[in-house]
């Protein structure tokens, strides 16, 4: 497991570039901010301070900011 504390300030999908992908899942808990999680084949989600998600990370996916000036997410990657 590859634990990481990351941050975002991105607010477009066009600004993000490439989508991240990489074998194996992901959980994802939001420390701080607002937090929406886009992906290829699913309706983004929304995530608030607090609340978490897990999920297929070969599936493309982006990490975009809500609400606010930046959002402070913990993502666990297990290949």
């Amino acid at each position: 497991m590859t634990p990481m504390i990351c941050e975002t300030r991105i607010r477009r999908l066009e600004e993000y570039g490439e989508w991240s992908r990489h074998s194996g899942e992901e959980f994802l808990f939001v420390i701080e901010g607002q937090l929406l999680l886009h992906s290829e084949m699913y309706t983004p989600v929304e995530l608030n301070e607090g609340e978490s998600i897990y999920f297929d990370s070969e599936i493309g996916h982006a990490y975009l900011l809500g609400e606010g000036e930046c959002c402070r997410f913990l993502s666990v990657c297990r290949p």
